[in-house]
C-alpha cells in the first residue's frame, strides 16, 4: 500500500492470508493511494481496512475514495 508515493504497508510475496498494517498521518484533502496485490491461487485474498480518529477499523468505504 503505497501513500502519497510512500510505502506505508509491504505484505508481499506467497502465504496464506495475515494481517499488516501501517500508520500515515494525513493532512486534510486528497492523497494518492495505490494498492498492489497479487492473488497466487486458493487461501489467498485481500482486505484493505482503515481507522483514525472517530472511524473504527473498517472496509474502506467506496465513498471516500474517487478515480481521476
Amino acid at each position: 500500500v503505497f501513500v502519497d508515493g510512500k510505502l506505508i504497508v509491504e505484505n508481499g510475496g506467497r502465504h496464506t492470508m495475515r494481517g499488516q498494517s501501517g500508520f500515515v498521518a494525513l493532512k486534510k484533502g486528497y492523497h494518492a493511494l495505490r494498492v498492489t496485490y497479487f492473488q497466487g491461487g486458493l487461501m489467498y485474498g485481500l482486505e484493505f481496512l482503515y481507522s483514525g480518529p472517530g472511524i473504527e477499523l473498517q472496509e474502506v468505504p467506496a465513498n471516500v475514495l474517487f478515480r481521476k
